[in-house]
C-alpha cells in the first residue's frame, strides 16, 4: 500500500505523495518492501521503527537495492516480474510475491522439487519468520541444520558469541549448493544421479508392471542393462520425478542386435499358427493390464485417461488383427486379358498370399504422441523387432509384457528387444544398420526425411508414418456448431494446425470457439472434469508460438 501511494497512483495530489515519501518521527511507521527499485543504490538496515520496541536485525541492501538473504539465490527476477513485485523461483519456475517471508515459505512448503538440503537450509529463517518473540541462537542453528542434513565441515560457534544475521550464519554454515537451471526445460532430465523424491512407490500398479525406482533401458538375450546416461522421468501433471532409467549406449545396441541375430532363428522356424498364438498372449496380456498401461501413459505423458485408454485399445487390436491375418490364406482372382479378348475368354488367375519373414530385422521408431508398440505384423510374421521408442517408462512397461509371455512360450525374450536413448544416436545408428530389413518410423516430416534418406542409402525398406499439417476448412453453408465442436475434440495431440473459414460465417466461428474454449478444463490427467492435460514440456509451450504471427 506504501508503494502503491508514493510510486505508483495516478490520481493522487502531491501534497499527500510528499506526506508519505518523507514521513517525520511522529508519522506512520515505514514499511520497505524486499523489492525495492534496483536502481538505488542503499545499504540501510531495516529496523522496526514501532515505538516500545527492540529493533530487529534486518535485510542489508546490496548494491543495485537486491537483500543480501539467501532466499533471493532461489529466486530470479524480470522487468516484468520487478514491476509487479514478483519473482520466480527457480526450481519449479512459479511466480511468488517478491517478499522474503512469502518467499520462505513457498521454498519449504510449496515447491516440490526443490533439494533436501536447500530446505534445511531456511528451516530456522522460517521459524524465525513467523516467532519474532523467540530469538534462535546460532547454537540452535548449527544443531537444526546438522539434524537436517550431515555436513562433511562445520565451525563450532559458541552460544556465547555475539549475535550477528542469522541468514549470514546459516549461509556460511551450509555450503550454497550451485545454482540449477530451470527445471524441466527439457525432457527427460540428465543428472548425474538418482534425484530424491521418486514418487514410484505411491502407485502400486507399477511394480505390477516390472517397473522400480531405478530401471535399466535396454533389454536384449533375457537381460536388463544400460551403460548410458541416467534420466528422470518427470510427471507433468505434479512436476515430481517418477523414477529413473539408464539409457543404452552404440556398445549396448550393438551387443542387442547380436542376441537378436541368435534369437530370431528359433522364432522363424516355428510354424505360423503358433506365432500367430504368441501375438494373440500378447494382445491378452495388454488387455489384462489395460488399465494400468493407461494410467502409465497419463503419468508420463499427461494426456487424460480416456485417451490414454484409446492407445492401448489400437495397440490391443494391432495385435489380435496380425495374429488373425497370419493364419488366413487370402486368396483373390485376377482376370489377364489375352488375343482372345475379342471373342470375350480371358485367362483367370488365383493368387494366393502368405506372410513370409524377412531377411533381417525390423527396427521401430515411435514419437512420444504415439507411444504404443507397433511390432505385432513383423513378430508374427516371424522377424525380431528391436524397439527405439520415445516415451521410456511405457516401453519398459510394455517389454516387460510382451518378455514375460515369449518366456513363457518357449522363445527367446530376444526376440522383441528395446533400446532408450536419443534420437541422435541410437536412432540413427538403427537406420543405418544393414541388419534391419524394415525400419518404420512415425513423427514429424523433418526426421522421417532423415531416416528415409538414410535408409535408403543402404538400400533398405523403410514405412514413415508422418504428421501432415492438416487444415479444416468451413464454407458457408457449413454446420458451424458442429465444425467448431469437431475442432475443439481435435485440439492436444492431434494434427490440427490452421482452420480456413468462409468470411461470411467467420466472426460467428470465431464466437462459437471462443466460447467452447473457454469451457474447456485443463488440469489433471485423472479427473473425470478435465478435457485436456497439461503440456509436457517448456519446449511444447513455446514451439506453437513460433506458429503464430
Amino acid at each position: 500500500m506504501y508503494n502503491h501511494v508514493t510510486d505508483r497512483c495516478p490520481h493522487i495530489d502531491v501534497t499527500t505523495r510528499q506526506t508519505y515519501q518523507a514521513p517525520d518521527g511522529n508519522g506512520p511507521a515505514e514499511s520497505v518492501s524486499d523489492m525495492d527499485d534496483e536502481a538505488k543504490e542503499s545499504s540501510a538496515v531495516v529496523t522496526n521503527m514501532n515505538a516500545g520496541m527492540k529493533p530487529e536485525v534486518g535485510l542489508v541492501k546490496a548494491k543495485g537495492g537486491r537483500p543480501k538473504d539467501p532466499i533471493w539465490n532461489e529466486f530470479s527476477t524480470n522487468d516484468d516480474l520487478r514491476k509487479r513485485r514478483y519473482c520466480m523461483c527457480i526450481w519449479c519456475e512459479k511466480e511468488v510475491k517478491g517478499d522474503t517471508t512469502r518467499m520462505t515459505a513457498h521454498v519449504l512448503e510449496r515447491c516440490t522439487v526443490v533439494d533436501a538440503l536447500t530446505k534445511a537450509k531456511y528451516t530456522v529463517k522460517f521459524r524465525k519468520l513467523h516467532n519474532d518473540s523467540t530469538r534462535v541462537d546460532h547454537g540452535d542453528v548449527l544443531s537444526s541444520i546438522s539434524a537436517t542434513s550431515t555436513l562433511s565441515t562445520s565451525p563450532t560457534i559458541s552460544k556465547g558469541d555475539p549475535p550477528t544475521a542469522a541468514t549470514a550464519d546459516v549461509t556460511a554454515l551450509v555450503p550454497a549448493p550451485a545454482s540449477p537451471s530451470l527445471q524441466h526445460s527439457t525432457y527427460p532430465i540428465l543428472h548425474a544421479e538418482s534425484p530424491p523424491g521418486l514418487t514410484l512407490s505411491k502407485f502400486g500398479f507399477l511394480k505390477e508392471l516390472g517397473l522400480q525406482d531405478e530401471n535399466r533401458g535396454v533389454f536384449g538375450g533375457g537381460d536388463w542393462f544400460g551403460k548410458g546416461s541416467v534420466v528422470t522421468v518427470v510427471n507433468p501433471s505434479t512436476n515430481e520425478s517418477i523414477a529413473t532409467i539408464q539409457c543404452g549406449t552404440m556398445d549396448d545396441y550393438m551387443h542387442v542386435v547380436e542376441t537378436m541375430d541368435v534369437a530370431a532363428i528359433t522364432w522363424r522356424q516355428a510354424s505360423m499358427e503358433r506365432r500367430s498364438a504368441v501375438v494373440h498372449q500378447i494382445g491378452d496380456a495388454f488387455r489384462s493390464h489395460q488399465r494400468s498401461l493407461a494410467h502409465l501413459v497419463s503419468m508420463e505423458l499427461g494426456i487424460v485417461l480416456d485417451e490414454s485408454m484409446r492407445h492401448i485399445d489400437m495397440m490391443i487390436h494391432t495385435c489380435d488383427s496380425a495374429a488373425t491375418a497370419v493364419r488366413a490364406i487370402p486368396v483373390s482372382t485376377v482376370q489377364e486379358p489375352t488375343e482372345q479378348s475379342r471373342n470375350e475368354r480371358c485367362t483367370k488367375t488365383l493368387v494366393f498370399e502368405r506372410h513370409v519373414p524377412l531377411a533381417g530385422h525390423v527396427g521401430l521408431l515411435t514419437p512420444f504422441h504415439a507411444p504404443m508398440w507397433t511390432g505385432a505384423m513383423a513378430l508374427a510374421c516371424g522377424n525380431a523387432v528391436l524397439w527405439k521408442p520415445s516415451l521410456m517408462l511405457t516401453s519398459i512397461a510394455i517389454t516387460h509384457l510382451i518378455s514375460a509371455v515369449l518366456a513363457r512360450n518357449g522363445f527367446h525374450p530376444g526376440c522383441a528387444s528395446l533400446v532408450c536413448g536419443s534420437g541422435r544416436e541410437i536412432g540413427t545408428c538403427l537406420a543405418k544398420d544393414k541388419r534391419m530389413a524394415v525400419v518404420r518410423y512415425k513423427g514429424c516430416v523433418d526426421h522421417g526425411h532423415r531416416v528415409g534418406m538414410a535408409v535408403a542409402e543402404r538400400m533398405g525398406r523403410s514405412v514413415l508414418d508422418l504428421d501432415t499439417q492438416n487444415a479444416v476448412v468451413v464454407h458457408a453453408d457449413a454446420d458451424v456448431d458442429h465444425a467448431v465442436r469437431m475442432i475443439v475434440k481435435a485440439m492436444g495431440r492431434r494434427i490440427l494446425r490452421r482452420v480456413y473459414t468462409h468470411v461470411d460465417v467467420c466472426d460467428r466461428f470465431r464466437r462459437l470457439l471462443s466460447l467452447h474454449y473457454r469451457e474447456v478444463v485443463v488440469g489433471d490427467p485423472f479427473q473425470a472434469s478435465t478435457a485436456c492435460g497439461p503440456l509436457r514440456n517448456c519446449h511444447s509451450k513455446h514451439s506453437p508460438t513460433r506458429l503464430m504471427p
